[in-house]
């Protein structure tokens, strides 16, 4: 099982490699080889194991290529939603934008691990549509679902979702506070900045070092040291987010990486922290 995930996360990589290709590479061998890559996933769309056709599902969207297109919507019975979504995804990426409706039913669903996806899904293709949905599922019984809609929330940086970001700071789980002050930064929107002042005095100090971040990230360089200081802890893991903070600051794919990757994890090994 793990050489065929293998295997399709090789071949997503050449599809995105593609963008930075060598100029001077013939334009008929590339063309050749990314037909025979989307053929590939297209077959993998009917692996007999469904982390598989996911990953094909999630490459062909990536890849761009039209000629999927009928495959993904076929691929939108598959038996496991997980699939089903990631096809919608595609769909949505390739310019059928009708589908992102099957991804947002989605935070509605009853596995919390299927809104916490749908959510995070969102947040991947961008679309400001998903923005009311997703304030909504700010809202959702379970703090890990909350968590995502704050990030997905920060990377669509659509102004609508500034105010409930900023209530979300006060969420009574800390990862969802800590979600919430980096969504702010992420949006680059100044009203933020009160909140975020108020969340440097949060009881975690994880909140904190965040909270500082994105200040610094909406022009409060002031509170730079906040940040650094914590790389002196005697606690490695605030070290390490301390480390994780800074690099973030001219670089927003490490937000939403990290806050999503944390979610994932968390959420496939089921711990209830509060």
């Amino acid at each position: 099982m793990m050489k065929l995930i293998s295997l399709v996360l090789v071949l997503s990589s050449v599809l995105l490699s593609s963008e930075t290709a060598d100029t001077a590479l013939d334009a008929s061998v590339n063309h050749n080889i990314n037909t025979s890559v989307v053929d590939a996933l297209i077959r993998a769309l009917d692996d007999d194991n469904w982390m598989v056709r996911e990953m094909a599902a999630v490459s062909l969207g990536l890849n761009g290529n039209p000629k999927a297109i009928d495959h993904l919507i076929k691929t939108l019975q598959d038996e496991s939603p997980h699939v089903r979504m990631q096809a919608a995804a595609a769909l949505v990426r390739l310019g059928k934008k009708e589908y992102i409706n099957q991804i947002i039913e989605n935070l509605n669903a009853s596995q919390r691990e299927i809104r916490v996806r749908a959510a995070l899904t969102l947040g991947e293709i961008c679309d400001p549509y998903a923005v009311n949905p997703l304030i909504k599922a700010l809202g959702d019984d379970d703090w890990l679902v909350r968590g995502s809609a704050a990030i997905a929330l920060g990377t669509i940086r659509d102004p609508r979702a500034v105010a409930p970001l900023m209530r979300a700071t006060h969420d009574n789980n800390w990862m969802v506070r800590r979600d919430a002050v980096i969504a702010l930064g992420v949006t680059g929107d100044s009203r933020a900045v009160e909140a975020l002042l108020q969340a440097l005095n949060d009881e975690n100090p994880h909140v904190r070092i965040w909270s500082a971040s994105s200040l610094v990230r909406l022009g409060q360089g002031e509170y730079i040291d906040q940040i650094t200081r914590a790389l002196h802890s005697e606690d490695f893991d605030l070290r390490a987010d301390a480390a994780n903070a800074l690099g973030s600051i001219n670089d927003s794919r490490v937000i939403y990486e990290t806050a999503a990757c944390d979610i994932i994890v968390l959420c496939v090994t089921s711990y209830k922290l509060i």
